[in-house]
């Protein structure tokens, strides 16, 4: 029968492990050490009162199978199971040489088509090593199924590219096209190689207008706020943050895995959106996240348990009809008398889709008693770090994201 001794073993057998971690690339060991070491206390803390003997006994063979895995390949990580098993991420990532196979498997599983460069090497490499095809096997992929119109076509993109090379032996991509159907709802999947546990979920509806409402599917600002709150935790850590017009919940869910807020409220009008916001927040598994009612036309900053630090919004300006409203709520929130510590701030995500309603809104921000004290550029070209993969082509608009506060007169 497993003991707790047996466990407290393997405990500080890991423990010693992460502590003198060497990265097969010296430039990743301390990246590494942090991942071992916290991966090891948070399992240990979730489990500190187990007591089926069953289950810890399976908690200790797999702690055994990590540690054979981490000392005999050098791979710290628990392997993703959408990575086929031949591939060691760590070191050819290092290397180069999967950048963009990984690259590929990202924007495929974020519903996000990829750039033809990328799904032209991960052919060739997919022909190299016929393996990678169990990126579209993966049982991620069959719990949580892509938009079936995107799936069909990146996978005949390849398939085409693999026949011109007279190159059939990729079984998993015709099975993949053979379980395709048609739903109201799909899924957005946004993978993190390093620590899984910040892979991010979300459902939304296969069509961008539904049921009345643009609020049931991402659009393009999400992604690209998502990224700059990704790029920059140490803003948003421990700060109680708002989210406005949070429609399926890509920005706020992605401040709760990334910047361990003090709190965060996700608020929208629409009830369809709230009960689609709310399914997003439980898939993601988190805890403690107020989902509310708030609607910026009747908005009273009394509704609000807790005043925000920090007020979010993407895609929210494109409805010249609603922007006084808009604009009126944020002089509510931003008008909170400032701490000693700092003033509250928002952060409006913009698709730059017709510059005079952007202009609306800025011109209402000033007489609103705020300034919009910096704006964050971005056009396609940014080539700052994508978790979130911003959705590229024909449809992509330049994305302004407005740093606003109140003015002191």
């Amino acid at each position: 029968m497993a003991s707790r001794k047996e466990v407290l073993f393997l405990y500080r057998r890991i423990i010693k492990l992460g502590k003198t971690w060497e990265a097969v690339d010296s430039s990743q060991t301390e990246v590494e050490k942090s991942y071992i070491l916290k991966e090891a206390k948070k399992v240990f803390k979730q489990n500190s009162s187990e007591k089926d003997p069953e289950k810890i006994k399976k908690l200790i063979e797999e702690g055994e199978k990590r540690i054979t895995i981490a000392q005999h390949y050098r791979i710290p990580y628990e392997r993703p199971e959408y990575l086929p098993p031949a591939t060691s991420y760590q070191v050819n990532v290092a290397k180069g040489k999967f950048k963009n196979v990984l690259k590929f498997v990202h924007c495929y599983y974020a519903g996000v088509f990829p750039e033809t460069d990328i799904i032209d090497d991960f052919a060739i490499e997919l022909i190299k090593d016929p393996k990678l095809g169990q990126v579209f096997s993966s049982s991620l992929l069959s719990d949580f199924p892509g938009k079936a119109q995107f799936e069909r076509r990146v996978l005949k993109s390849i398939s085409n590219k693999l026949e011109s090379k007279d190159f059939y032996d990729v079984d998993e991509i015709y099975g993949r096209l053979g379980s395709l159907f048609e739903a109201p709802t799909f899924f957005r999947i946004f993978l993190n190689l390093e620590d899984p546990d910040s892979t991010i979920i979300i459902e939304e509806k296969s069509e961008q207008l539904s049921s009345g409402t643009t609020g049931l599917s991402s659009w393009q600002a999400a992604y690209v706020l998502a990224n700059f709150v990704r790029n920059h935790m140490n803003v948003f850590r421990n700060k109680n943050i708002l989210e406005l017009g949070a429609g399926c919940g890509l920005t706020g869910i992605a401040c709760a895995k990334y910047c361990d807020p003090a709190s965060l409220s996700l608020t929208d009008c629409n009830s369809d959106v709230l009960h689609q916001l709310k399914k997003n927040i439980e898939l993601n598994n988190l805890k403690n996240v107020v989902i509310q009612k708030l609607d910026w036309m009747e908005f009273d900053i009394n509704q609000l348990r807790t005043k925000p630090d920090i007020v979010i919004a993407a895609d929210v300006v494109y409805d010249p009809s609603v922007l006084t409203g808009l604009a009126s709520t944020l002089r509510q929130l931003l008008s909170v008398p400032p701490t000693p510590e700092s003033s509250p701030i928002a952060f409006v995500a913009c698709t730059v889709r017709n510059p005079s309603t952007l202009q609306k809104i800025k011109d209402l921000i000033a007489e609103n008693s705020l300034e919009i004290f910096e704006i964050v550029h971005w056009s396609g070209s940014d080539e700052s770090p994508e978790t979130f993969h911003v959705p590229r082509g024909s449809s992509s608009f330049p994305v302004e994201i407005l740093k606003i506060k109140s003015r002191q007169d």
